[in-house]
């Protein structure tokens, strides 16, 4: 059966309004609310069926932005999956969650090909895309707002910063769309300062964003000093890369200057080991009795996981595992590592 506009917004509407009432109720758990919003329950799949027709042929923006806004299913899902007393609606209410994750379905993905590429639904505003695009035009993202080729992960770290800053996004909202969107855990990959032309690009797509953070924070990073040569410490990077302690994203340009081998600016080196506690054993191990202020330095020279240290949990930590050494199970192998660069 064909409708018109009028009708297709009336059975949104309706669909909208319904199915706000049943999780409505469900939350209550008020049997006599839900038995009341189901008293004259559509058709859903044919509503369903009837809506999905004459937009696909209309595809007016309106009208798929509207059912994007329809309510979500999963409440209805996890009641039906539940032990409940309303077995009688069980049909009707598989329905009605059908249609909506259908609808839906069906709108995210016109929205898509009607020239939003394979953004997300949390991208789907005229400023976000608007400042996605600005990555497209300069070709650090293709069309589809996917990284170009040539495109580096801290490029796309960059983009989310400027994002947020730009857009306003909550703290829980900084990183996992980005990540959803690339697939990359740009929220752990470091910023290697030594790539100014790579920086500089996405700088300049976004005047308005404030980088000075990243490329010239106020605080002046102290490195750490160390005794060995640069030929050993070459080889301790190597080993810890290949042992999976340190991101092999992360420099040895970087590593020198953490520890005063090179006077170049320096991104904080990543360590990536599973616990803290082989980061603060290495540090106690291998630098200790030349810093004073060990701990302190350690927060400007490291990042765990891409996440900062704090100074305090490093402090708590030191004494704990050298007390236990003997329980650590990656105390041998960092021994053995710096002995083997010592050695070099």
């Amino acid at each position: 059966m064909k409708i018109t506009r009028q009708e297709a917004v009336i059975n949104i509407a309706r669909l909208r309004k319904n199915s706000w009432g049943i999780c409505f109720a469900i939350a209550l758990g008020d049997e006599d609310i839900l038995d009341l919003t189901m008293a004259k329950s559509p058709d859903y799949a044919q509503m369903a069926d009837e809506i999905i027709a004459y937009v696909d042929k209309d595809r007016d923006r309106l009208l798929y932005e509207y059912i994007m806004q329809l309510t979500d299913s999963k409440p209805i899902w996890d009641f039906l999956r539940s032990e409940h007393e309303y077995r009688e609606h069980d049909v009707t209410l598989e329905s009605m969650a059908t249609s909506l994750d259908r609808l839906r379905d069906f709108a995210n993905e016109l929205y898509r090909s009607c020239g939003k590429g394979k953004l997300i639904p949390y991208f789907y505003d005229d400023k976000a895309v608007a400042l996605l695009q600005r990555a497209v035009d300069a070709g650090i993202l293709n069309e589809d707002f996917m990284p170009a080729e040539n495109t580096q992960v801290f490029q796309l770290k960059l983009i989310a910063i400027a994002f947020n800053q730009i857009i306003g996004c909550g703290r829980r909202d900084q990183w996992c769309h980005f990540v959803e969107l690339w697939g990359r855990d740009v929220n752990r990959r470091i910023v290697p300062l030594t790539k100014g032309t790579e920086i500089y690009k996405i700088i300049h797509l976004y005047p308005e964003a404030d980088f000075s953070e990243i490329i010239a924070p106020k605080k002046k990073k102290a490195s750490l000093k160390t005794d060995l040569t640069e030929k050993q410490a070459a080889k301790l990077w190597r080993l810890l890369v290949r042992n999976h302690y340190i991101d092999k994203q992360s420099s040895l340009d970087d590593f020198l200057s953490i520890i005063g081998l090179s006077y170049a600016p320096f991104t904080p080196v990543n360590w990536t080991s599973k616990g803290m506690n082989s980061l603060v054993y290495f540090l106690m191990t291998l630098f200790r009795p030349l810093n004073i202020d060990l701990h302190r330095k350690a927060v400007d020279c490291f990042t765990y996981n891409g996440q900062s240290l704090n100074y305090g949990t490093l402090k708590s930590k030191g004494s704990y595992v050298m007390k236990y050494r003997d329980k650590m199970d990656f105390a041998d192998m960092i021994d053995g590592i710096i002995d083997r660069a010592r050695n070099e």
